[in-house]
């Protein structure tokens, strides 16, 4: 509060009957004065009666200087001097003086001196704001609301208009100002008030969250193990649901993100032109496809996953037909002339005879007739 000391002693002056009450300092404003952070602030001091050395001085007793290229700075101006903030700091809080020496008509000498306090307050501001938060069902909420400001402002909870105590499973960190629901249902989706308020300067902010609960994906259609015969298609369907809706991959023998199967070979279902991999197709099976494929669904809640097995037949087929013509036996055989015609011709003719090679006749045995 503003301490009108100098217009105090010409009062006592006064009552004692000395010309000293003549002299007196008096600022204005009169009233202790609270100011933002970069805000700018002007005080006078003016002087009555006989006065010298008129100045400000800051609260750590040093005189301010009419420097203009400092943020604070007097002006003198006749019988006054303005004390001038130009970008009000949380380090210019304090008490502020105003003091002078008043000489009297018998040449004697009194120190004056006025002072006014400076209230610096920071305007309240929410660090890093998350205006939706989430959380998941059956699990623990935390929302957090971290307000800063000079007094640090005090924060409260509210929803739909109505006050959140402490108790039960709502609780509020001291420290931190977080609002920590237990075993979140989907009935604490909604939309939660951060009040944040500064009592000794009236200041008040609020921030809106909407707080998002998520439920992880659960398969509630899995992929069936099937089968195919090289060259047709198999097709393996998968369905989830989960609030945000499931997003789905495919993979071969495990999830490792090397396995995932892509459009290249495989084809995946579609909703409205967006690929959705609700269903994967295997065209034109090999046997080389033959193996376990695993669906996953998945959203930031949480996965869930289902395998089956892929099995490829091949049709039998004949690579080497059998020979089915008659055998023959070529059998040589020589022609014996009847008579010598030309004893010089010595070469024994031969006839080929061609026949047919029958097998064997099976030979039952009989049974003896008896005698």
């Amino acid at each position: 509060m503003f301490l009108r000391l100098g217009f105090l002693l010409c009062v006592a002056a006064a009552l004692l009957g000395l010309a000293a009450c003549q002299s007196s300092l008096t600022v204005s404003p009169d009233t202790d004065q609270v100011k933002a952070v970069a805000e700018g602030s002007l005080f006078t001091c003016s002087a009555t009666g006989a006065v010298t050395g008129l100045a400000w001085f800051d609260p750590d007793q040093n005189r301010i200087t009419d420097d203009t290229s400092q943020d604070l700075h007097v002006q003198a101006r006749g019988n006054s001097i303005r004390l001038k903030f130009i970008n009000i700091q949380k380090d210019n809080a304090g008490i502020y003086y105003c003091r002078a020496t008043a000489t009297s008509e018998d040449g004697s000498t009194q120190d004056l001196e006025a002072t006014i306090k400076l209230i610096i307050f920071e305007a309240i501001s929410f660090v890093d704001p998350q205006p939706t938060q989430t959380a998941t069902v059956g699990q623990a909420a935390s929302l957090v609301c971290q307000a800063a400001g000079e007094p640090v402002p005090e924060v409260n909870w509210y929803r739909n208009g109505d006050f959140i105590a402490n108790g039960g499973r709502f609780q509020k960190n001291p420290d931190t100002n977080t609002l920590h629901i237990a075993n979140v249902t989907l009935d604490d989706e909604d939309t939660y008030t951060c009040e944040a308020s500064q009592t000794t300067n009236g200041q008040y902010d609020e921030l809106q969250i909407l707080l998002d609960v998520q439920v992880p994906p659960t398969l509630v259609t899995r992929p069936s193990s099937s089968n195919g015969t090289v060259g047709q298609d198999v097709t393996l369907l998968c369905q989830a649901t989960g609030d945000p809706d499931p997003t789905y991959a495919w993979f071969r023998d495990s999830t490792d993100p090397a396995n995932e199967l892509t459009a290249d070979r495989f084809v995946f279902s579609q909703q409205n032109g967006v690929v959705d991999k609700m269903t994967m197709t295997i065209k034109a099976l090999t046997k080389a496809d033959e193996g376990r494929y695993i669906c996953q669904a998945s959203n930031g809640a949480g996965q869930d996953q289902a395998a089956a097995n892929v099995f490829v037949y091949v049709p039998p087929s004949i690579s080497d037909p059998q020979d089915t013509s008659t055998p023959v036996t070529v059998v040589v055989a020589p022609t014996v002339p009847p008579s010598i015609s030309d004893p010089q011709d010595t070469s024994t003719p031969v006839t080929v005879v061609v026949v047919p090679t029958v097998p064997p006749a099976s030979v039952t045995p009989r049974t003896p007739a008896p005698l």
